[in-house]
């Protein structure tokens, strides 16, 4: 239970209405927008970069950061970039674990 502006509001009916579809979230992006996702295993889904990817005609210069690899998906395919190279940039974070 939470309090807002004098009001008892139930979480669950609260969250249920800031929940929308992965298309919804896409159009949120906006050229030239940062898109930085959490680290490793609590990462977006790979849903949530094709969302993004897919709106490869209507954005420029979106740079997505992004950390270790852990699913597969199509952010990391090879041939994304030469097609898509306009649209998107991608800056990776990779740590080895590996100290001297």
């Amino acid at each position: 239970m939470n309090v807002k502006k004098g009001k008892i509001i139930n979480w669950e009916d609260d969250y249920k209405r800031k929940v929308v579809s992965l298309t919804e979230m896409a159009k949120q992006i906006k050229s030239g927008d940062v898109v930085v996702t959490a680290l490793g295993v609590g990462a977006c889904s790979p849903d949530v970069y094709h969302a993004i990817l897919d709106r490869h005609e209507q954005l420029r210069n979106v740079w997505i950061v992004d950390s270790v690899q852990v699913r597969p998906c199509k952010l990391y395919e090879s041939g994304i970039y030469g097609e898509h190279r306009r649209s998107y940039k991608l800056y990776a974070w990779l740590w080895s674990g590996h100290s001297s």
